[in-house]
């Protein structure tokens, strides 16, 4: 028995020292390859060197004590565990962090241990519960990024003001009614994110914030803007998007000599503000969801804009001329507006290569003349009412084209044009709620296809091929009964969908587990017929 004991703990003994050779080895190949057992394991037996560490996504209930002695540490991400400030308590001794991410943890307060890490650099807090910003705070004044969206926070305290390396602050989807004066006061900010808060008003100290170059203030109830902010001279993108309002100060962008991104989306503008006519080095304006009825003629003055986003307006024709002088737009989004006839205008817009139309209900036609837009990449038209489309479109070097809900678009016998095979470039083709009756053969012919949507018609039949480049492919509510074998050869199938087809089988290959597109079919490979078990 003596004998058989000492045998046990040599085994157990030399089963725990190949454990930890193996873990040590692994450590020292690729920590980011571990999994979250290995790592809490390696913490266990302090073979953990590296100055990173990331328990995000590990749903721990404690944290291992030997973690908080990992004095060497310089960044730790213990994203979505369920802590709490109870669990945090060791945080004390890890002095030497630069980064601490606690991000969506079940923090009600932030924990104090945290005012002894008097080397933070950056401090992510977002996704909790938070109600209060503690006045220790201002304390860590190393400070650079700051990271508090998604609490409950509807104040902060003066000492902040301390904080002047903070060149990075998101308050965003919080509960402040105003901005706080400290706001004004932290004079490094560079990014500031206050958008989804309660804001009626800011203050007008937000001007003297000369550093900023990102300014987030979506989704309040702001109506007006102070005019100080005429000294934000380095700001390069500014969203007010979702707010109400209906003009904005002339001469109030007048010095915004770096701006490159404008968002004034759903607001109540009737005519693109006057001043956003001056902003010549505008790169992205985005007017989505306003009451725009027409463009101005000094439209024609951005001419460094590469993205209009003209979505969701009232506009029904576009001036000829309006966009002629764009030569750098690339990308012109004119969903859901009131066009009866295609707007002739956008053909002056040479260079596009991103062309959206989607939903506008009265657009019957695209015309012949739109393939002279030779770098025509993207043409989206969804939900119009299309008829078939002219031949010459086969020239673009489309990769996207989306014809979803067009039920004319198809002949009279439910037939999409052949010719669209020859559109070789096409990487996502999708045609559902088309009412296509007849199968379109020549889809094995675009050998760069990725992406093929044909579900909601009358389909009878797959093809008989896909091009081996497809990675979706979807069928969905339609009629057909068969899928064709080819198709369990396709090497890049990953998403296949063919929710309500009564097909008594599926290819072989796809029903075997280590397919990409296994996990979305095993319920048809271990329910269907006969054959599919035989098969199996």
């Amino acid at each position: 028995r003596v004998h058989g004991i000492s045998l046990s703990l040599s085994l157990s003994l030399m089963r725990a020292l190949a454990l930890v050779l193996v873990l040590v080895a692994a450590l020292a190949l690729d920590a980011l390859a571990l999994t979250c057992e290995e790592k809490v394991l390696a913490i266990h037996h302090r073979e953990w060197q590296k100055p990173e560490l990331s328990l995000a996504g590990c749903y721990l209930t404690k944290l291992p004590v030997e973690l908080f002695t990992l004095t060497n540490l310089r960044l730790l991400d213990l994203t979505a565990n369920g802590l709490d400030g109870d669990d945090l308590k060791g945080l004390k001794y890890l002095r030497g962090l630069r980064t601490l991410v606690l991000w969506n943890n079940m923090l009600t307060v932030v924990p104090e241990e945290i005012r002894e890490l008097t080397a933070l650099e950056e401090l992510n807090l977002a996704h909790n519960q938070i109600t209060e910003v503690p006045a220790w705070l201002g304390s860590l004044t190393t400070l650079k990024r700051l990271v508090l969206y998604d609490n409950k926070i509807a104040s902060l305290p003066d000492s902040l003001a301390s904080l002047k390396n903070v060149v990075h602050l998101n308050l965003f989807n919080n509960s402040l009614a105003s901005i706080p004066e400290v706001v004004c006061q932290m004079s490094a900010i560079a990014e500031l994110d206050l958008a989804h808060n309660r804001l009626t008003k800011l203050p007008d100290c937000i001007g003297r914030m000369n550093q900023l170059e990102q300014l987030a203030l979506y989704s309040n109830s702001l109506t007006e803007l102070p005019s100080s902010l005429v000294g934000l001279t380095e700001l390069t993108a500014f969203t007010i998007s979702r707010n109400a309002f209906t003009t904005l100060p002339d001469g109030m962008f007048e010095r915004w000599t770096h701006i490159l991104s404008l968002d004034l989306s759903f607001n109540k503008f009737s005519a693109v503000p006057e001043g956003v006519l001056r902003m010549t080095h505008l790169e992205e304006l985005h007017l989505y969801g306003n009451q725009i009825t027409e463009l101005q003629p000094g439209l024609a003055r951005l001419k460094n804009l590469r993205v209009l986003n003209l979505g969701g307006n009232e506009m029904n024709t576009l001036a000829p001329g309006v966009l002629a002088k764009l030569s750098a737009l690339r990308r012109l989004d004119l969903t859901s507006n009131e066009f009866v006839g295609f707007p002739s205008a956008v053909l002056e817009a040479t260079g596009l290569q991103e062309l959206v139309l989607s939903r506008n209900r009265r657009l019957r036609s695209i015309p012949a003349e739109l393939s002279k837009l030779r770098s025509l990449r993207v043409l989206e038209l969804v939900e119009c009412s299309l008829d078939p489309l002219p031949e010459s479109l086969a020239s673009l070097p489309l990769q996207y084209l989306d014809l979803g809900h067009n039920p004319n678009v198809a002949n009279p016998n439910g037939a999409l044009p052949a010719w669209l095979g020859r559109i070789t470039t096409l990487k996502n083709f999708r045609c559902y709620i088309c009412r296509l009756r007849e199968t379109p053969t020549w889809v094995e012919s675009l050998t760069a296809l990725e992406e093929l949507d044909l579900s909601r018609n009358g389909l009878q039949a797959m093809p008989p091929a896909l091009p081996p480049s497809i990675v979706v492919a979807k069928f969905a509510y339609n009629v057909i009964t068969q899928i064709p074998e080819s198709y369990g050869a396709l090497p890049r199938l990953k998403d296949f969908d063919i929710f309500d087809l009564h097909v008594p089988s599926v290819p072989k290959p796809l029903c075997v587990p280590t397919h990409p597109a296994y996990p979305q079919l095993r319920w048809y490979c271990e329910n269907l017929g006969t054959k599919a078990k035989d098969e199996l």
